[in-house]
């Protein structure tokens, strides 16, 4: 919603089809901007259907102007899990596929378009579990797994800083998603002071942005894994809303705004 504030128009990506219908119809009715949507399962990145999502995916963003991709989407173990006592090896590979290969395909689908336009911006949501402390216990892959966001993100801004293409990872402590509702107690524990909202987090973020490079420049934007989609935002030369739904896909387990 912050960046359909501003203007820039988006192609929302995720698994559930009503909630991307509900979400492009409000942004158009509030915002005046244009949406498509492409559905995209990202727990099947790597896949054989995640292929044909991501094929897609490609579809929808040919010949728009894609400036900024935001890497939102995220999911974790509802709680707190020793690794011998996960009996399905298959959630830890939905995870994996979630938080590192969706990330890696995602971006190297866009970042053609701006090196032709010699312009771009690329915003990878990490999370303070692996950066801002030591350890991540108990929670153990999912915080490898943004280990892997922050170091792709850095390999990245050094790799297309020259080329016009501004990267970074941002990296919150805890959000009130779904996500974390396993691990935010209801008695209030952890406080606002402590657990902001994904949208408060959004608008500060995206504030923080317009006085430096990414959300300041005349680039259109991307951005995926608004509660369990993908937004992106770009340039068309037509002045109507319209959305565009595509063929179904199975859901994410869960998905985060920034953790």
């Amino acid at each position: 919603m912050e960046l359909a504030r501003l203007g820039l128009n988006l192609v929302l990506v995720g698994r559930d089809l009503t909630k991307l219908q509900d979400i492009s119809e409000t942004i158009c009715t509030y915002h005046g901007v244009q949406t498509k949507t492409v559905l995209y399962d990202f727990s099947r990145a790597t896949t054989a259907k995640g292929e044909e999502a991501l094929a897609r995916l490609r579809e929808a963003v040919d010949g728009l102007e894609v400036g900024l991709l935001v890497n939102n989407a995220g999911v974790a173990t509802p709680h707190a899990l020793y690794l011998h006592e996960e009996a399905d090896a298959e959630a830890w590979a939905r995870m994996i596929r979630v938080n590192l290969c969706a990330v890696t395909e995602v971006t190297a689908v866009v970042l053609p378009g701006m090196l032709n336009r010699g312009r771009g911006a690329v915003v990878n949501i990490g999370s303070g579990s692996s950066e801002a402390i030591p350890s991540y216990p108990l929670y153990s892959v999912y915080a490898a797994t943004k280990r892997y966001v922050a170091h792709f993100s850095w390999s990245l801004h050094v790799e297309y800083k020259a080329k016009g293409i501004d990267v970074q990872c941002q990296v919150p402590l805890f959000m009130e998603t779904k996500m974390t509702t396993g691990m935010v107690t209801r008695a209030g524990l952890l406080s606002r002071l402590v657990v902001r909202t994904s949208a408060m987090y959004a608008g500060e973020a995206v504030a923080l942005d317009r006085s430096g490079t990414a959300v300041q420049s005349t680039c259109p934007t991307f951005a995926t894994g608004c509660s369990g989609a993908s937004i992106i935002s770009c340039r068309t030369t037509s002045s109507a809303c319209t959305v565009s739904a595509k063929t179904s896909g199975s859901g994410l387990s869960s998905s985060s705004s920034g953790n």
